[in-house]
């Protein structure tokens, strides 16, 4: 009598990792030696995030080649992270994440400045800056960035995202030692990132330095391509929108764009995976950023949320905007008229989140920007966390005031 082989029982995602037996040489890793300002590198072997995060497809030929003994997952963030979460389950939160209110941004129609009107460029500027005042976040309309250039550059994103694992930290000249994954520094569920991204300097992108015979850069020349316009496009408009936010001031002197560098401004691709404790779980961690602005482009899955009068609130996506917030720096330029406004990303369960972002840096040489750097990392390292521009509770410690310390630039 021919034998049936059965499919064996399922068991609960506990028991599949206590039974998880990978080979010694996968378990191999080397902690990072110094924590950076973006320090999302893995812990775990190449090797065992490929084993981890490999697709069905590929599991069934690594089975076929090493017999049917172990047991894959698809993603690396529920052995390196799920830990966290297991002492948790089952025991009420009282952070109730997912019951924010939502809210809409402050909505700026960008039309307004090409305007032959005085009275309605004046309006726009104005919403600008009342926006960068009370909220430190607002939408913009009318940017110039067309909406077939944003869709190809989330359908590049998105196919860079599902490339193996092993692959996205190893690949090409343009995108090479810029991914990163998690939270390497986390020992608890409010430190982690459940989230990936590729941080890439505008150099990167702009100076066309990959090799033609190289097949590795062939594979991403639509991606280079879709990348560089969108860059050059959303560069101009950050610059635009921080000139006429300067100009509000009375500033006549330098301009912060005029002090940033391709070498200090980023994009940064984001992908948030779904993510099985999305109720404790952050797909980033709440911050502020420390630059001068930051333009984001975001899909329509929702997460974002962002400090107003001391509550957190949802932001309601809106398919036509593109999202502008105040930066560390931009504040203390500014003297405190504008605000850099903490804000945070929240897990989701059942569907993926895509967003990418542009970041204006100025200049490690053009000013104190690097002394405020490595002050920030001192307090990354000091504390679990980047303290940013200090308030009175922190002025008291002790650390250098780097809001002082960014006043005193040339930058005027």
């Amino acid at each position: 009598m021919k034998s049936v082989r059965r499919a064996p029982p399922k068991q609960g995602l506990w028991r599949r990792l206590a039974n998880f037996h990978p080979p010694p040489s996968a378990l191999s890793f080397k902690r990072p030696s110094k924590y950076s300002l973006n320090p999302h590198t893995p812990y775990l072997s190449k090797r065992l995030e490929h084993l981890l995060t490999e697709s069905p497809a590929e599991r069934e030929r690594e089975r076929k080649r090493e017999g049917h003994g172990r047991i894959y997952l698809r993603t690396p963030f529920v052995v390196r992270y799920g830990e966290f979460f297991r002492d948790s389950s089952g025991r009420n939160t009282s952070r109730c994440l997912h019951n924010e209110r939502e809210c809409e941004l402050p909505l700026v129609d960008l039309g307004g400045l090409s305007s032959d009107d005085e009275r309605e460029r004046q309006t726009c500027v104005a919403a600008m800056a009342e926006a960068s005042s009370a909220w430190g976040f607002f939408q913009v309309v009318n940017h110039g960035i067309s909406r077939e250039l944003l869709e190809e550059m989330r359908r590049e994103q998105k196919s860079l995202f599902e490339m193996p694992f092993e692959r996205k930290s190893s690949c090409c000249k343009l995108l090479n030692g810029s991914y990163r994954w998690g939270t390497p520094t986390a020992t608890r569920a409010s430190q982690l990132n459940w989230s990936e991204a590729f941080h890439i300097p505008l150099a990167n992108i702009c100076e066309g330095n990959e090799d033609p015979s190289n097949g590795d850069e062939e594979e991403f020349t639509s991606l280079r391509e879709a990348m560089e316009r969108f860059a050059g496009a959303i560069s101009e408009l950050a610059a635009t929108i921080a000139g006429v936010l300067a100009g509000n001031l009375g500033h006549r002197g330098k301009l912060p764009a005029e002090s940033c560098s391709k070498a200090s401004c980023f994009l940064r691709l984001n992908r948030y995976p779904r993510c099985p404790f999305s109720q404790e779980a952050f797909g980033l961690v709440a911050h502020t950023d420390s630059d001068f602005i930051t333009v984001l482009h975001q899909d329509q899955v929702g997460g974002l949320q962002l400090m107003k009068d001391s509550n957190w609130v949802a932001v309601r996506p809106n398919p036509d905007a593109l999202i502008v917030n105040i930066g560390d720096l931009f504040q203390a330029w500014s003297n405190d008229v504008y605000k850099s406004v903490e804000h945070r990303v929240l897990a989701c369960s059942e569907k993926e989140r895509y967003s990418v972002a542009y970041f204006m840096c100025p200049s490690f040489d053009s000013f104190t920007f690097g002394e405020y750097r490595r002050q920030v990392q001192e307090d990354v390292n000091a504390t679990g966390q980047k303290i940013g521009l200090p308030d009175s509770s922190a002025s008291s410690s002790g650390r250098p005031d780097c809001c002082q310390i960014y006043r005193q630039s040339n930058i005027r």
